[in-house]
Order: structure tokens, then C-alpha cells, then sequence
């Protein structure tokens, strides 16, 4: 094929990655590195397509084989290879991308809000915040710079900057997507500067749009909560894969799960693999479904009725090119609660540590989070009211899985135990584990590994107590969250 091939294939991919075609976008792009050999561009956009597929290991290949090319790639294929390495665990060398990206073009936005979010999942946050300031230079109004500027410890915004986002989330009220950054940016100047009701009327008026625009059915999650332990009862059926490899740190989000594997995996013995795909994919699996989808009851117990030792082998094998192959490795992935069950099922051998933090802290947390308005399972943090009955509905599930499962093969870890007696919990927990105390599990803030999770900038600080409590600053606005709670019996 000639040079004129690669670039017909090139944009027939770019085409069918525009309309959302990611299977023929790879074809596509497939076809065009083949064509041209040398141009590692090519493989760039191969990588990126394979990683939407998730390709993971195929995203990693193209890009060794781009970078293997050699000479003197442009800045957007260096970029392009930093985003997959970045997405795939490997941090400190998507950096070294970003930065000779930004070198390259220094006045390329995306190319510099790629070097802020990684400077800051590596721990510079110093360069993070440079980086995200000059984007706020060249592009004033950058809703994710805003973002990411304010997540940054030690913002001191000024009145004038809470001003300038307040002005700027009433020009883009009529765009869901842009109100989301902008309005977290907002609450977190205003907490700065100290006025919590403010702070959470700037919430509200964020999650708005996109509350309106994507209807949530919360009645159908919880029914999902209450199926989990009935599907436990009726399989996966036959005996699991027997590995004891795997550790699964679950619970609510902004529970404290990525503190809990940030401690654990300063063990010597223990690697974190970050959140995985692979239970909710495997789960989808068992079902007989092929595409990634919000979980049901439906879904829960038509997967009770597979195989588990093929599907506990098909774990295994998934999560074995995130977690660098042999040893105890953590997926961090806070769903999973809901298939602690299937997991006692596929994978008995299996540990699972559930952390549980004040519901009503929790409720808060996830309001103050935004997720991404891609995920699939964060759809409830739009509204309070949702928020909080879903909070209630995992604690309720959780204490079904402790009534259910083996206590040496489930643990719940208190948040606030952890806190205020942290080595004793964390002897605990590694005891639980089958593991010998190890003194870097109380530094775990030194960690230097990457951290790509709302919780990058918090586990580089040593514990405190700061957060403790939080939801009593918020006033008369978080009301409705507490009805909800005490309804349910989950106040403390």
C-alpha cells in the first residue's frame, strides 16, 4: 500500500471514531500504520481507539511500536501517547510526554491541561498549578482549567475569582456539561473563602442542567442493591477460580477507598492496580451482555446462573496487565460492593474490605464530587435527595454482605477508626490480609506511584481529621440529605 493508502485509511478512522464507529475506527487505523510503517502519528490514534475499546494491553503495544519508530514525533502524537499511558496506570512516563507535548506547544490548551492533570497525579503540584494557570491565560473562560485549578491545595481564591465564576456559570447555564466544572469550581471558592450555604447553592445550580437532562431512576438502583444478596443465594454456581490474588477495596465513593488502597499498597507485598473494568465487564458477561450498562436486578440474577471458575479465570487474566503480574494487587473500584457476592462466588479465595465512613459525610462528599459526566454509575450525584438514598441503600447492602459472607474473607474498615487509631487499623487490616506489619503502610503519603482518582491530592497529605464532620458547615440547604438518613436509621 502507498503513502496515499495510509492517509485514505487514516481518515476513513478519524471518521468512524467521529460518529462513535470504535470498532472500525480501529480497523481503520489498523490499516493505516500498516500502510505507513514509519509514521508514528498513526499508531497514536490506533492506541487512542483500542484504549475507548478497552484494549488495553493493544493500546500499550501501539504505543511501544509508535514510540519505537523513533525520530521526532509532533506534539499532539506525543500527547496522544501520554492520554493512553496516563488511562493505562503509567504515570510518570505519560508526564514525560505531556512535558515535552507542552515544549513543543506552548500554547496548546489541551495539550497543557493534559500536562496539569498529570503533573498532579504524579504529586508536583506545584507544576500542576503552573501548567493549569497558563491555560487560564490563553483560554480565560476554560471550564475544566477552572476545575482542576481549583482542586489544587492551597488555592487561595480571591473575591474577584469567585466573582469571575459566577459571572461565568450564568453565561454557560444553557451548556450541562461546561455548568458542571465551572459550578464545582465556584462551590470551592466560596468554601475557601469560607461560606458553605453559597458554596452548596453553587451545587445546585451546577447539577441542575444535567439533572434535567438525564433522568435518573433511583428506584431501580436500590432495587439493584436489594437483588445483589438474592443473586448471591443463587450462584455463579460450581466452584471459583482459586486465586488469592486479588484484594477489592469497595464502598461508596469518597468513602476513603482510595485512602485504604493507597496504604495497603505501600506494602512491599501489594500493588494497586487502580479501578478496573473488570468485575462490572464480567458481571455484564455472566449475564450474556456485551456492552457496558448500569447495573440491574435483572442483570444481577441472570449472572447467577453462570460458571463461576471460567469467570473468576476471566478476571484473573483481565486484571493481570493492570496489575503487573504476580503477587496480591488492589482493584480499588468502590462499585464492586454491589458484587461482593459474585466475587465470594468466582474468586472464594478472595478478600474484600469495605470501607465505611458517617453516612452523612459521605452523602456530602459525593455532592461536592463530579465525576465525569461520562460514568455510567454516578448518575445519583446530581441531586441531594438521590445522593443520599443512595448512600443509605449501600449501607444497608453492606451490612447484608457482612450477615452473608465469611468474615475472614470480608472486613468492614471504619474511616473514622482509621483516622484516630491509624496503626492499629492498619494491623488489622494487613492481618486480614495474611500480611506481617510493614511501617510504610503509615508514610503512605511518600507513595510516589501515580494517583488518578478525586482523591490524587488528599493522599499525599498525612491523615486528618479535617473532613470529619464536614456536613455540619452546609446548613439548612442539607436538610433534605439529612431527612433522608434519618429516615433511613443511618445518622450517627
Amino acid at each position: 500500500m502507498t503513502a496515499q493508502d495510509a492517509e485514505r485509511w487514516h481518515q476513513a478512522g478519524a471518521a468512524a471514531s467521529a460518529r462513535g464507529d470504535v470498532p472500525a475506527a480501529i480497523k481503520a487505523f489498523e490499516q493505516a500504520a500498516t500502510a505507513d510503517p514509519s509514521n508514528a502519528g498513526r499508531r497514536a490514534r490506533l492506541a487512542v481507539e483500542r484504549l475507548r475499546f478497552g484494549d488495553i494491553p493493544g493500546a500499550r503495544q501501539a504505543v511501544a511500536e509508535g514510540r519505537a519508530i523513533g525520530g521526532s514525533p509532533d506534539a499532539k502524537t506525543l500527547d496522544r501517547f501520554g492520554f493512553v499511558l496516563s488511562r493505562t496506570g503509567d504515570f510518570s512516563e505519560a508526564v514525560a510526554l505531556f512535558r515535552q507535548a507542552a515544549a513543543l506547544a506552548p500554547r496548546d490548551v489541551a495539550i497543557l491541561k493534559n500536562l496539569g492533570w498529570g503533573e498532579q497525579y504524579v504529586g508536583d503540584l506545584a507544576a500542576a498549578e503552573a501548567a493549569l494557570r497558563r491555560v487560564l491565560t490563553l483560554a480565560p473562560e476554560d471550564d475544566k482549567a477552572w476545575f482542576s485549578l481549583s482542586g489544587l491545595p492551597g488555592w487561595s481564591p480571591t473575591l474577584a475569582d469567585a466573582a469571575a465564576l459566577d459571572r461565568l456559570l450564568g453565561a454557560v447555564a444553557g451548556d450541562a456539561e461546561r455548568s458542571l466544572g465551572v459550578g464545582h469550581a465556584l462551590a470551592r471558592a466560596q468554601e475557601a473563602l469560607g461560606d458553605y450555604p453559597a458554596a452548596l447553592k453553587a451545587l445546585d445550580r451546577a447539577k441542575a442542567p444535567r439533572r434535567r437532562q438525564r433522568a435518573f431512576d433511583i428506584d431501580a438502583t436500590l432495587a439493584a442493591f436489594e437483588a445483589a444478596p438474592k443473586a448471591f443465594a443463587e450462584g455463579p454456581t460450581g466452584p471459583g477460580h482459586p486465586s488469592a490474588a486479588p484484594i477489592f477495596v469497595v464502598g461508596p465513593p469518597r468513602s476513603g477507598t482510595t485512602l485504604l488502597d493507597r496504604i495497603l499498597s505501600s506494602h512491599p507485598a501489594i500493588t494497586s492496580a487502580g479501578e478496573l473494568r473488570a468485575m462490572p465487564l464480567l458481571a455484564l458477561r455472566a449475564a450474556g451482555i456485551g456492552a457496558e450498562r448500569p447495573i440491574t436486578a435483572d442483570i444481577l440474577m441472570r449472572g447467577a446462573r453462570a460458571p463461576a471458575a471460567p469467570l473468576g479465570a476471566a478476571y484473573v487474566e483481565a486484571a493481570a496487565a493492570m496489575s503487573g503480574g504476580g503477587g496480591r494487587y488492589i482493584d480499588k473500584r468502590p462499585f464492586n460492593l454491589i458484587f461482593a457476592g459474585f466475587i465470594a462466588r468466582v474468586l472464594p479465595n478472595a478478600r474484600i474490605l469495605r470501607m465505611r465512613r458517617n453516612p452523612a459525610d459521605t452523602v456530602l462528599g459525593n455532592y461536592r464530587q463530579f465525576f465525569g459526566s461520562g460514568s455510567l454509575f454516578h448518575d445519583y450525584s446530581y441531586d441531594l435527595v438521590h445522593t443520599a438514598r443512595y448512600v443509605a441503600g449501600l449501607e444497608a447492602l453492606s451490612e447484608a454482605w457482612e450477615a452473608l459472607l465469611p468474615p475472614d474473607r470480608y472486613r468492614v474498615i471504619d474511616y473514622e477508626a482509621l483516622v484516630a487509631e491509624p496503626e492499629r487499623e492498619i494491623r488489622q487490616a494487613l492481618a486480614f490480609l495474611g500480611l506481617d506489619w510493614d511501617p510504610r503502610c503509615l508514610d503512605f503519603h511518600r507513595n510516589e506511584a501515580g494517583v488518578s482518582t478525586a482523591s490524587a491530592v488528599q493522599v499525599r497529605e498525612p491523615l486528618h481529621d479535617r473532613n470529619i464532620g464536614l456536613w455540619r458547615r452546609y446548613g439548612e440547604g442539607f436538610g433534605p440529605a439529612m431527612d433522608i438518613l434519618r429516615a433511613a436509621s443511618r445518622l450517627e
